[in-house]
């Protein structure tokens, strides 16, 4: 083994001169006396220059003398000072610096000079001030985005709520950060929202979904629109997500009205042939597929056009709609109803007969017989109505034949003198 290389003082000098770190020396009054090569690439002032001056020549000023007598009082009673200092450079920019000061003892224990050990912290600072700057600016970005931004843990425990989650609950975000869903919902509406969650961490993927959540403080339902992203660690584990939920309640109900409407027909209320064929065809497969019945009327208004040319069109759209209430009243919940078209109505009967769908087809006629619709001008309106009925005859039958059918038997009833019903 060879023998160790016996400290030197070029061993010292080599060590401080290879440092990445500045180091200066000063006496005890705080006058340098040495400064290596990283001080002079930190500060621009080479060691000719800073050796013989005060410690604080390159001081920036902007450091206050409470700070320097501080630093002066710790390290003349023999213990070390950290801190952090902005200084100037030969150039004149400023720049900060860690700054470790140790007092150095001759053998009788006395200070005789500091060694300062210096680090330039201006990177990290300005990272500091631009992460600080980030998040104030994302603070103000999630403080007023208008949506619901939250982050709840693997726990399923709230992590962040911004304001508008605070105002929904009625909490503040200490009242809400560490507690759960189950805390603040209903058991139906914390269920649901808890699936959605848990696709979250289990499946590793973004949810973008519609929910429905009740309103804290008013206890009203309300419709968001709601994205939920996973948030990965280190360890590509997904530590907690991150939700924005934008209240679409308000289209959520226009959209509602818009697909009512699209189903139904203005005038009368009752559905529209399109949708009436869309359920009709879905119940013809449902009835075939449990081998059941479905019965099917075709209604007409007799001479429907005299009643329009005779009492003007307003007392025909009114004798259509009490026409349609007659229909309403004289069907059971499992039927639907439809307007068919004009003066033209049709009716679908799950579960019913031939026979069954002959005795509503009479009842139906009769109570028409008995309709009086006013007139403008005060006088009374009557008609009578023809219907045309079958059913469902086999398994490969569908709605669009049955309707065909009973169309046909419409026509048959109208050509045998109308006010009757006909079954094919």
């Amino acid at each position: 083994m060879a023998d160790p290389v016996p400290f030197s003082e070029e061993l010292f000098r080599a060590a401080i001169e290879g440092s990445s770190s500045a180091v200066l020396i000063t006496d005890k009054t705080g006058t340098i006396v040495y400064a290596n090569q990283a001080f002079t690439d930190m500060s621009g002032y080479s060691a000719d220059e800073a050796i013989g001056q005060n410690a604080g020549f390159y001081a920036s000023g902007s450091t206050t003398p409470e700070v320097f007598a501080e630093m002066w009082a710790e390290v003349s009673q023999g213990k070390d000072w950290r801190g952090e200092l902005q200084n100037r450079r030969k150039d004149g920019t400023l720049y900060w610096e860690s700054l470790t000061i140790t007092p150095i003892r001759n053998s009788d224990g006395n200070i005789t000079h500091f060694i300062s050990l210096k680090n330039d912290m201006t990177a990290r600072r300005d990272a500091e001030r631009r992460l600080r700057r980030n998040e104030a600016q994302m603070n103000t970005i999630l403080e007023n985005v208008g949506a619901r931004i939250y982050m709840i843990g693997a726990d399923f425990k709230y992590q962040y709520a911004n304001r508008e989650v605070c105002e929904a609950l009625g909490k503040s975000q200490e009242e809400i950060v560490g507690k759960s869903i189950e805390d603040f919902f209903s058991p139906d509406i914390a269920q649901a929202l808890m699936v959605n969650n848990r696709t979250v961490f289990e499946k590793r993927e973004t949810v973008r979904t519609v929910e429905q959540v009740e309103t804290v403080l008013d206890e009203q339902e309300r419709y968001f629109w709601a994205v939920k992203v996973p948030l990965f660690d280190e360890n590509d584990e997904v530590y907690a997500l991150l939700g924005m939920s934008t209240d679409i309640t308000e289209r959520k109900h226009l959209e509602d009205k818009l697909h009512y409407l699209a189903m139904m027909d203005g005038l009368t209320g009752l559905f529209n042939r399109r949708h009436f064929l869309e359920l009709a065809e879905k119940e013809a497969r449902r009835t075939a597929r449990y081998n059941q019945k479905l019965g099917f009327l075709m209604i007409d208004i007799d001479h429907f056009k005299r009643i329009n040319d005779t009492f003007g069109h307003a007392t025909g759209d009114r004798a259509l709609q009490e026409f349609s209430k007659v229909l309403e009243h004289a069907v059971r919940e499992a039927d639907f109803v439809a307007r068919y078209g004009g003066e033209e109505f049709v009716v679908a009967l799950p579960e019913t007969t031939l026979p069954g769908s002959g005795v509503l087809a009479e009842r139906i006629r009769a109570a028409v017989e008995k309709i009086e619709v006013k007139t403008d001008d005060g006088k009374i309106a009557r008609f009578t109505a023809s219907i045309g009925g079958t059913h469902l005859l086999s398994e490969g039958d569908t709605a669009e034949q049955a309707l065909s059918r009973a169309d046909k038997a419409l026509y048959e009833a109208k050509k045998n003198g109308r006010n009757q019903a006909v079954f094919h």
